[in-house]
């Protein structure tokens, strides 16, 4: 199975951020990318980064899967962890349940679910650009303080790590 990593967001527009901090969603994402990478045993990783367009012609079809890399952000107060995928996707809806199995139990935060998109959705730009199953990964709240920490406290590499590899054992 060959899984593309995507790094969301840019160096020049970073997403979502922690006010207390000032880390913001790239920031936390691009040395996470590379930890997730080295860690995948059953499954080929490659990691790149997202500056839109374009780059889903050059992505489509490249890989079995491609999973971007996020933090989602509110209120400082939400609290929890989702996984988007193209609504329609059976292979996607899948995947998005093991990934999501693995953030809830390694991150122990509420469980927002799965939640499928559509291409008018926010990120369904991304979800339904390319002809491979994707998904957004939105482990935890960069916006609260709680969540962080636990992020950085607990092996969210692994979790994700552990997902590719499960997925790479039952993927057909």
């Amino acid at each position: 199975m060959k899984v593309l990593l995507i790094v969301g967001h840019q160096p020049w527009a970073k997403g979502a951020h922690n006010a207390v901090e000032g880390l913001y969603e790239y920031d936390f994402n691009e040395p996470l990318a590379y930890k997730i990478a080295s860690r995948v045993k059953k499954a080929s990783v490659i990691v790149d980064h997202y500056t839109r367009g374009a780059d889903l012609v050059r992505w489509s079809g490249k890989s079995d899967l491609l999973l971007e890399l996020h933090c989602n952000a509110f209120n400082s107060k939400a609290s929890g962890t989702l996984t988007l995928y193209a609504n329609g996707s059976v292979k996607g809806r899948a995947a998005a349940g093991i990934l999501q199995t693995h953030f809830v139990e390694e991150l122990d935060l509420p469980d927002r679910g799965i939640l499928p998109r559509t291409a008018k959705d926010r990120g369904g730009y991304l979800l339904w650009g390319v002809s491979q199953p994707a998904l957004i990964g939105e482990p935890f709240f960069i916006d609260n303080d709680g969540d962080l920490l636990r992020a950085r406290q607990r092996d969210l590499a692994g979790a994700y790590a552990g997902a590719l590899d499960r997925l790479a054992e039952v993927w057909k």
